[in-house]
């Protein structure tokens, strides 16, 4: 996303947003232990397989959150990676498998989590800038890979990294059910308005954005460009920022920031 001083609105492309929500669920996925469990024992009931992700001691938070939040899609998971292992499917197609059937899954709750209340939006903000500050102190190259993408992968990801990126997936699923069962009704518009856009660049400024910061967000070829530490840097004054925006503002700023994915 870049913001376009000449309309006084922000434009998409140049830090991830949306598509986060995907990636992290997904990352969560791969850190799974469960996976390295399917393939030793192989065991294929479903409640089994449900009862083992549960359990597991990385992404079990996940699992759990989303036995309350959305069972049926939990269990209709546990039933595919069921039918897979009985028919003698490898590791790789399981993975291949479970990763295509919830990113499906998460994409089609984007828009619910834009039109999540007050409180659950709260939560997403406040364990997305624990993430960001994290990897921004472990390891530059993995914070700027999660501003650009999305995505942090678990492999590389250690200590204190894990259970945060556990924290902001269990709270963008809560933000979903949250706001499937009880929306905010927000008018999300298509594009950016100077009255979301200008107070989101100056609370970037006061977070420490400098000009030449600006510069690269602002250009529609400036963040892809930038080098690691600048695209981290400008992710966490991004996130900060909309923390400290206005509550009406802030909630519309993160619904509209939420809900980008293409």
């Amino acid at each position: 996303m870049a913001y376009d001083a000449g309309r006084g609105g922000i434009s998409r492309g140049s830090v991830a947003t949306g598509i986060g929500i995907v990636l992290l669920l997904l990352a969560a996925l791969g850190g799974a232990f469960w996976w390295q469990i399917a393939e030793k024992n192989r065991r294929t009931a479903p409640e089994t397989i449900e009862a083992e992700l549960m359990q597991d001691p990385f992404a079990g938070r996940l699992f759990t959150t989303m036995k309350t939040t959305h069972p049926q899609e939990l269990t209709d998971f546990t039933h595919r990676m069921s039918k897979l292992m009985r028919g003698g499917s490898s590791l790789e197609t399981i993975r291949r498998e479970g990763y295509d059937f919830l990113k499906k899954s998460a994409e089609s709750h984007v828009q619910a989590v834009a039109q999540a209340p007050r409180a659950e939006l709260i939560e997403v903000r406040k364990t997305r800038r624990a993430l960001l500050k994290a990897l921004e102190n472990h390891d530059v190259m993995l914070c700027a890979q999660f501003v650009m993408t999305g995505a942090v992968f678990v492999p590389n990801v250690q200590g204190e990294i894990r259970p945060l990126l556990m924290d902001a997936n269990v709270a963008v699923w809560k933000a979903a059910a949250a706001g499937r069962d009880r929306p905010a009704k927000r008018e999300i518009p298509k594009e950016w308005r100077e009255s979301e856009a200008v107070p989101l660049i100056e609370a970037m400024r006061i977070a420490g954005m400098s000009d030449t910061d600006l510069q690269v967000f602002t250009s529609p070829y400036g963040m892809p460009s930038a080098p690691a530490w600048q695209q981290c840097a400008i992710g966490v004054y991004l996130w900060e920022a909309v923390d400290s925006l206005p509550a009406d503002t802030s909630d519309l700023v993160t619904a509209m920031m939420m809900s980008q994915v293409e």
